[in-house]
């Protein structure tokens, strides 16, 4: 199993924030150090459209709350957002401070090696 973490970012809120940058940077250090890329980035929230709904946890790091699948209806219908994926849980968390993001959350998938 492979646990996948995510953030969700409003593309609005972080407009003139050098995530490009910070994205191209690491890119750059993964490229030279022979690591394979763990991170994506996706411009649309459909993907949290998973089969395994329920084995998707988000946690709301303003309040302290573990949300449900459910209560990510708002964000999954905002156009204006975009998800991060990782398989770094110290990124997504990284990103989530630098960013002033509320919500990170992950889920496991089978390897299919």
């Amino acid at each position: 199993m492979i646990n996948y973490y995510f953030t969700v970012m409003n593309k609005n809120l972080i407009a003139g924030e050098p995530l490009e940058e910070i994205f191209r940077e690491r890119t750059q250090f993964y490229l030279y150090s022979n690591k394979q890329i763990d991170f994506w980035i996706l411009p649309n929230t459909n993907i949290l459209n998973l089969n395994q709904k329920n084995d998707i946890k988000v946690y709301n790091i303003k309040n302290s709350k573990i949300l449900l699948y459910k209560d990510l209806t708002e964000i999954k219908s905002n156009s204006d957002s975009l998800v991060i994926f990782s398989t770094k849980k110290t990124f997504i968390f990284w990103l989530s401070l630098r960013f002033r993001i509320n919500l990170i959350g992950f889920f496991e998938k089978i390897n299919n090696k």
